[in-house]
């Protein structure tokens, strides 16, 4: 039967056969995911503790490269934790010829600092290290599972720097281009600023692109800082930077 469109409902196709290739893959080698997680962890702990041994941009944290590492291992984990619960949640659905699975998901708004967007509610996966719970959905998994859930049948689009680019759009039709500068200098010279964040705060690209994005969504320069692990690391030009944004935004 047709149905009136409704924003708070959306159906997600799951490849099942798939499913279940990711998840006996990742089960494999999870003891040895946590044997390296376990040794690496001892790793970055001893370096930061004997700074005398390394020098001293690879004592920050236990070096950049172990950190990068054991993170990778990390996501590993958050995967095969997320793609085992979505397994459990929806094996006792009937799959199509191609082993496909079909089920509703709901949406909800939350509170007043996700202006306005939608979360798909779903069977929740709490990650240890993860303040907020993921949830067996499209929205809530890794996003390295739904190339091989739904790439088949599927797109994955993402439009980049989205929020920048609506408020600079919205200041531009209403003319209030003068009061968002920074934002307007921000879309217009994006790799220049996050090669600045990157560089000064000796980051990777992915995560230098969080300041603006954390900032877009309520927080501040010291809520970036905590989330890479630099809660002291204030750099002037990049305080700024991310306060004229705030004020901004």
């Amino acid at each position: 039967a047709v149905r009136r469109f409704d924003e708070y409902v959306c159906a997600e196709k799951i490849d099942m056969v798939r499913l279940k290739q990711v998840v006996s893959g990742l089960r494999k080698d999870h003891k040895l995911r946590e044997l390296c997680i376990k040794e690496l962890t001892r790793h970055i702990s001893v370096n930061i503790n004997s700074p005398m041994h390394m020098n001293a941009q690879k004592v920050h944290r236990g070096g950049p490269e172990l950190q990068e590492w054991l993170k990778a291992l990390q996501r590993c984990q958050v995967i095969e934790a997320v793609a085992e619960a979505l397994e459990v949640f929806l094996e006792n659905l009937l799959s199509d010829s191609k082993g496909c699975v079909v089920h509703e998901v709901q949406y909800e708004h939350r509170d007043s600092a996700s202006r306005g967007r939608l979360f798909a509610v779903g069977s929740k996966v709490k990650i240890a290290g993860e303040k907020i719970a993921r949830t067996t959905t499209l929205q809530g998994m890794p996003s390295e599972l739904r190339s091989p859930l739904v790439g088949a049948f599927a797109y994955d689009i993402d439009c980049e720097n989205s929020e920048v680019c609506l408020i600079c759009s919205l200041a531009a039709q209403l003319g209030f281009e003068y009061l968002v500068p920074t934002l307007i200098d921000y879309r217009d010279n994006r790799h220049h600023w996050l090669t600045n964040i990157s560089q000064a705060h000796n980051v990777v690209m992915d995560k230098a692109k969080r300041l603006p994005n954390i900032i877009m969504s309520g927080g501040r320069y010291d809520t970036w800082l905590r989330f890479v692990d630099q809660p002291r690391g204030k750099i002037r030009s990049i305080e700024n930077f991310a306060y004229k944004l705030w004020l901004e935004v």
